[in-house]
């Protein structure tokens, strides 16, 4: 009987403590991420001496490697070696199970991509960039914005989708030619008809130029021509467009035209009054 006595206190007092040192570690976090979001708002507001009061109350509710960190935060001189050490801390924070209930947020534009912890829901609020914003961080926002080479920024889903196979029966295509009119009596001599000319996979310079630009560079510019201009050569360098001025007739070098001689317009008349 005093057997089972004895080991019922002893569960008892086992529970007892048990519960006690849950409710104080629980303390602890509650007071350790109070103090650790003060000093994440400071950080924020690039206010360094309100960061360093809330890392010096910070101390005192860690132990072990997070208060190692607490302390050098604490006695660190200057924002950029604050934020570097919040960094740190951060680190051994998430190591010993603190970040339970809590949002890990990165910074993809401080150096290290350093990572802080926040309740969540939350609004981010970034501790490693302030206020005062540095203009290489304003272009890596910008540079984030830009998409990556042959990213398609309009895409089609279901049957507008380039792969569909119903997308022909939604999409309004290029109309049919019209089919040839065939005479009534058909000659021996009649060639068969040519297979219907399928469209191009790709579409020529010239008329993407025509189609972009709206300028047709097939066509003479001179005006009194309008004719269809051929391709001769492909001229890069100065030589070759010497050359390929000099061996065609049509396309050698001339003066520019000369404006057409009117009569000359009659002067002001100039009118004695006595």
């Amino acid at each position: 009987m005093n057997v089972r006595w004895i080991a019922m206190v002893s569960m008892v007092l086992t529970w007892v403590g048990t519960a006690w040192v849950g409710t104080n570690a629980h303390a602890d976090n509650a007071s350790f991420h109070a103090r650790y979001e003060a000093v994440r708002v400071a950080l924020a507001r690039d206010d360094d001496a309100a960061a360093q009061r809330a890392a010096q109350a910070m101390i005192a509710a860690t132990s072990g490697a997070v208060r190692a960190s607490s302390e050098r935060l604490a006695s660190a001189r200057g924002l950029e070696a604050r934020r570097a050490a919040f960094a740190q801390l951060t680190e051994r924070a998430i190591e010993a199970g603190l970040a339970r209930g809590r949002t890990i947020w990165r910074c993809p534009m401080a150096a290290g991509r350093p990572r802080w912890l926040q309740a969540s829901g939350e609004r981010a609020g970034n501790p490693y960039l302030g206020r005062a914003m540095h203009p290489l961080d304003f272009i890596a926002r910008l540079c984030a914005l830009v998409p990556p080479p042959r990213f398609h920024m309009l895409r089609y889903h279901g049957v507008f989708a380039a792969h569909s196979s119903a997308r022909a029966e939604v999409v309004l295509g290029r109309e049919p030619d019209p089919p040839p009119q065939l005479p009534l009596f058909a000659p021996a001599d009649l060639a068969p008809l040519a297979p219907p000319a399928t469209s191009p996979s790709r579409h020529p310079w010239a008329w993407l130029l025509r189609r972009v630009f709206a300028v047709d560079v097939t066509t003479c510019p001179v005006t009194a021509c309008g004719g269809r201009m051929r391709l001769v050569e492909i001229a890069k360098g100065q030589d070759d467009i010497t050359r390929v001025l000099a061996s065609e007739a049509p396309l050698r070098a001339r003066d520019p035209p000369r404006r057409s001689t009117s009569a000359p317009r009659p002067g002001q008349l100039c009118l004695l009054f006595g």
